[in-house]
């Protein structure tokens, strides 16, 4: 028995106008990053993302906001002489993970955004990049 509301044409233009989702740094990954490796990487990842999706000008102030971030707390520890407290570490990291990771997602791409997530070796490879750079910089900052 054929079904009188089944039009072969209403699935082929559903299927043709119907675009995948895109690929994003999942959310956990951007956290991870933003708690592990500092809200540079996990700015990084939102950027990327937030470019991928058509939000450029939000991808900016992600960015922005990653860097300044970080900025701020490594301006703390100098003036504070705490750079090598790991509970002022774990504080900065677990507030950037929120910002970053939750804030900015929320805000900007959304809790319920459909997506297939892009692989981690990428965001690995930058964030062991950024944390060699940073930890470049402490030990020529120590040394001046």
């Amino acid at each position: 028995m054929e079904n009188p509301n089944y039009n072969e044409n209403d699935i082929e233009i559903f299927t043709e106008d119907t675009q995948p989702p895109p690929l994003l740094y999942s959310q956990n990954m951007v956290r991870l990053s933003s708690f592990f490796f500092t809200t540079l990487c996990g700015g990084i990842l939102m950027f990327i993302n937030l470019k991928r999706i058509g939000k450029p000008k939000e991808a900016g102030y992600v960015l922005a906001t990653g860097i300044g971030y970080l900025v701020l707390w490594v301006s703390i520890g100098v003036i504070t002489s705490t750079r090598n407290n790991s509970s002022v570490s774990m504080l900065s990291g677990i507030l950037g993970a929120i910002l970053i990771g939750q804030f900015f997602w929320d805000r900007y791409i959304g809790k319920n955004f459909a997506y297939n997530k892009r692989p981690v070796w990428i965001p690995l490879i930058i964030s062991l990049v950024s944390l060699a750079a940073i930890l470049a910089l402490i030990f020529y900052a120590d040394s001046l």
